[in-house]
C-alpha cells in the first residue's frame, strides 16, 4: 500500500552555498541563526547532487511513521536535483536551548555541529566521525536501516508542493 503526504521543500542550489562555507558551515549558520531568531521547527535536510533540500518536519510525517523510518527513505529518493547525497537534521535539541545540525553521508561519514546561546554570542562544538569521534546516540544510521528494512520512498513535485510517496 502506497501512502502520499505532501511536503513544504525549499531547494537551494547547491551552487549557492559557498565553497569555502560548504555544506556543513552553511547548516550551522542556519542552526545558530534558529538560536538568534528562537526558531522552534526542525527540518530535515537532503543533499542532492544539484541542491540541498530543506523539508519541514511537519507532525504528520511522525504520525505517519518514526523519524528513524522517514528518514531512511528520505535515502532512496531520487529527484532532478540528483540522487541523496547526504541526509541530515538541523532543530532544536530535547535540552532546552540547544540546537544541532547533524549530517550523514551514503559511507557512515557522519558531522554534527551543536550550539547554545551564551549572551551575546553563541557557544558551539563541532563533531565527526573524521575527527575519530562516536556517532551520537539517536541519529543517524539511516542509510543502513534503508538497506536492512528494503525501505523506498519517492518523491514528487505537484506544483508548488513535493509528495513523498512510501
Amino acid at each position: 500500500m502506497s501512502t502520499s503526504l505532501p511536503l513544504q521543500v525549499r531547494s537551494l542550489p547547491r551552487a549557492r552555498i559557498s565553497a569555502d562555507e560548504g555544506v556543513t558551515g552553511h547548516l550551522a549558520r542556519l542552526a545558530s541563526q534558529d538560536l538568534q531568531t528562537s526558531e522552534r521547527a526542525g527540518r530535515v535536510v537532503v543533499v542532492r547532487t544539484d541542491s540541498v533540500d530543506l523539508v519541514a518536519l511537519h507532525p504528520a510525517i511522525l504520525q505517519m511513521m518514526t523519524l528513524g523510518r522517514f528518514m531512511a527513505g528520505l535515502t532512496t529518493t531520487v529527484t532532478a536535483g540528483g540522487p541523496v547525497e547526504a541526509v541530515g537534521l538541523v532543530g532544536p535539541e530535547r535540552e532546552g536551548g540547544t540546537r544541532m545540525a547533524f549530517l550523514e553521508w551514503s559511507d557512515s561519514r557522519w558531522w554534527q555541529w551543536r550550539g547554545r546561546a551564551v549572551g551575546d554570542g553563541v557557544q558551539a562544538l563541532e563533531r565527526s566521525a573524521v575527527q575519530g569521534d562516536p556517532m551520537p546516540d539517536r541519529l543517524g544510521r539511516w542509510w543502513r536501516l534503508a538497506r536492512r528494512s528494503n525501505l523506498r520512498m519517492s518523491m514528487t513535485r505537484t506544483g508548488t508542493e513535493q509528495r513523498v510517496s512510501t
